[in-house]
């Protein structure tokens, strides 16, 4: 049986679909818990994107479950693109939570993106 490049079978994928449409599944793939070494508390989730990945529009069901389950867990929500040297990132806010922090889109050399990620953290660099 052929493995996804997360090591799962696409056998769970399939088995959701066979169920039928009332069964609907959102995979996180390349989406990740931030969290805090030192409290071990989620700080954001962040969905990392190749920048020759397809866009992603907010009104896409994956940006708007996700983003809900941030909100009520009340942890920001971005989605990152990068380029392949991750020399460079682009930040969008996506619930209201990321929004507070971080006021519209932000493009970040890997220096600013590195800060960024330590004061998700609450540690002053």
């Amino acid at each position: 049986m052929r493995r996804t490049h997360v090591g799962r079978t696409k056998t769970i994928a399939a088995f959701h679909r066979s169920i039928g449409e009332v069964c609907k599944t959102v995979d996180l793939q390349n989406t990740l818990l931030e969290y805090s070494a030192e409290t071990a508390q989620p700080v954001a989730m962040i969905n990392y994107l190749h920048r020759g990945a397809p866009k992603m529009r907010r009104s896409d069901p994956r940006i708007q479950i996700v983003g809900a389950v941030c909100t009520s867990a009340a942890i920001p929500y971005f989605v990152v693109r990068h380029n392949s040297e991750l020399s460079t990132f682009t930040v969008v806010p996506i619930n209201d939570t990321a929004k507070a922090l971080l006021a519209g889109v932000h493009l970040m050399s890997a220096v600013e993106f590195k800060r960024f990620q330590l004061r998700l953290r609450g540690i002053r660099s």
